[in-house]
């Protein structure tokens, strides 16, 4: 997108909870279809091949780890963890809008991220866990340690944030 948009101010969202990946994997089907169809469209500052493909990276880190230097400052995650992490072990997404800290700047997508490829991206990443049987057992570099549930319940909110600036209805 050429004009940035305050993200904290897009009120036409689709108003998605997701509590599972397999929720997850239900609403790619739908956003495939939607692209399938020509309909699809966002709301936000990224395009949907971008969405999906930051929602796989961090789904694939907290399998396989976080990069080196993905720690963001001391006060920084304290902060964080104060207001957030509660929220997020119980499945609550993250509000939208928060700048990333430059520490996690890997997993900001880049520009030209076809839709293909993170759609690609993210089933691979879920299948991983839902039918290979692979575990979150990483930390996380903001919060710290999850359970292989609370980073499921994470996840999946995460992605429902994310999910919701993407629309079907064209």
């Amino acid at each position: 997108m050429s004009q940035s948009i305050n993200t904290k101010a897009v009120t036409d969202r689709r108003d998605l909870t997701f509590n599972s990946l397999a929720c997850v994997s239900e609403d790619l089907d739908r956003i495939q279809a939607a692209h399938d169809a020509h309909t699809l469209r966002t709301v936000g500052n990224w395009t949907p091949g971008q969405n999906l493909w930051h929602c796989a990276e961090v789904i694939r880190a907290a399998i396989d780890g976080f990069p080196p230097g993905a720690k963001p400052p001391y006060l920084v995650r304290k902060v964080v963890q104060f207001l957030f992490k509660k929220k997020a072990i119980r499945g609550a997404p993250p509000p939208p809008g928060i700048r990333m800290p430059k520490a996690l700047a890997s997993f900001l997508p880049p520009e030209d991220v076809p839709f293909d490829e993170g759609m690609s991206m993210i089933r691979e990443q879920i299948a991983r866990v839902r039918d290979g049987g692979e575990r979150f057992t990483e930390p996380s570099p903001l919060f710290g340690e999850f359970t292989h549930e609370e980073w499921d319940r994470l996840q999946s909110a995460h992605c429902s944030m994310h999910f919701s600036f993407i629309k079907l209805d064209g």
